[in-house]
């Protein structure tokens, strides 16, 4: 059985302004079989957990997470989307997927 990848095809950059959409495409292994989490970093500071998700199951945030980061699996296209909602100047970084794999 070969392992998952992820791979983010768009930037994960935000700029803090409008709702920004970051996509993570599972490939190697359907998307809904797996707990996909969400990574904040903000400029000068490490990665923190935002949240985690799987299919049909409302998500887990991180603690003090605002749940205006909405996380949603697309089955069609084998990804998760994150969404960040009304972003703003302090959301500017980069964000990153990783998987669950057992």
């Amino acid at each position: 059985v070969s392992q998952p990848s992820l791979f983010q095809p768009q930037s994960s950059v935000v700029s803090g302004q409008g709702n920004p959409q970051i996509w993570c495409v599972v490939q190697g292994s359907p998307a809904t079989a797996h707990v996909l989490s969400w990574y904040q970093q903000l400029m000068g500071s490490g990665p923190t957990f935002l949240l985690s998700q799987r299919e049909g199951i409302p998500p887990t945030y991180g603690l003090g997470v605002n749940p205006r980061f909405l996380a949603e699996m697309d089955p069609a296209k084998n990804a998760a989307l994150l969404t960040v909602g009304n972003a703003s100047p302090a959301d500017e970084g980069t964000y990153y997927c990783a998987l669950w794999f057992s």
